[in-house]
């Protein structure tokens, strides 16, 4: 028996020349040939995805598509003030109602994108059992769509703090925040794509998880309403939503530039999209089946 393959007998006296069967690749094997193939693969995947995620936001564009995150956080924002005397709310509601409109829009492409993508690979069984179909695609649409969305949201907000005269120079930096919470949502979808694919539980588990998740993020509160030595200010240093969220404030002049922050997003937007790659290697050749 050799490393590549092994020879089985042949015949029933064991004559004959013996035919060589392929063994299958190497775990490790699977894993580098995934990282070689990526980009071609995300070419592949990218205009197929955007003409999905565009039919998808025709399909579902109306102004109630903008209003109703924003209305969700809101009328949390409302409540905890009410419970938490959160002063800002009242004595600078502008500024107040600029960062949380913020903070809704971003956080609404990690609802929409996992609450979709999650399962994504099940719902579309048959177009991941044809092999040359890329999967990136699936998952991609609906963070795409939600996306064009947000982005549109985020633009008018700009224009708003345009006008207020906050909007500063690093207004740009409002698009490479988008797009890399784009990626960091993508491969989180994935990865919860392939868990739902093998044990049909990662749907359940996210419509728990993600209200909780939401509580340590300052998406329904302000981080100005808790105090500087807050146990939950150092627990916000570490979570990558709150990161995006503010960088995206920063962005639009509402907020401080905290390098932190950026460190913190890049960290863990780089550690999400390298498992998701290598779990998607191991577990690509099996999806067939499973789902």
């Amino acid at each position: 028996m050799g490393a590549c393959g092994e020879v089985a007998a042949h015949g029933a006296d064991g004559l004959g020349e013996a035919p060589w069967i392929e063994a299958p690749p190497r775990w490790t094997l699977r894993v580098l040939d995934e990282c070689r193939r990526l980009p071609a693969r995300l070419l592949a995947a990218l205009p197929l995805a955007a003409r999905l995620a565009w039919r998808e936001w025709r399909l579902r564009a109306s102004p109630w598509l903008l209003c109703a995150p924003v209305l969700l956080v809101f009328a949390h924002a409302a409540v905890l003030a009410l419970v938490f005397g959160a002063g800002d709310l009242v004595s600078r509601p502008a500024l107040a109602a600029q960062r949380l409109a913020a903070g809704a829009l971003l956080f609404s492409i990690l609802q929409h994108g996992l609450a979709r993508g999650a399962t994504a690979l099940v719902d579309e069984r048959a177009l991941v059992s044809r092999r040359a179909f890329p999967l990136e695609a699936l998952i991609l649409r609906p963070v795409l769509a939600q996306a064009a969305s947000a982005g549109l949201g985020l633009a008018l907000l700009a224009g708003w703090s345009a006008f207020d005269g906050v909007l500063g120079p690093r207004a740009l930096w409002l698009v490479l925040v988008v797009a890399g919470f784009a990626l960091f949502v993508s491969a989180l979808a994935l990865l919860l794509a392939i868990l739902h694919a093998r044990r049909r539980a990662a749907a359940e588990a996210l419509a728990w998880g993600l209200p909780l998740a939401t509580l340590a993020t300052p998406v329904w509160w302000d981080p100005a309403w808790i105090g500087a030595g807050a146990w939950l200010r150092e627990a916000m240093a570490v979570n990558p939503l709150a990161a995006y969220l503010g960088l995206a404030r920063s962005s639009l002049g509402l907020a401080h530039f905290e390098a932190g922050a950026l460190a913190c997003a890049c960290a863990w937007t780089a550690c999400i999209a390298g498992a998701a790659l290598l779990v998607l290697a191991w577990r690509r050749p099996h999806l067939c089946d499973e789902v």
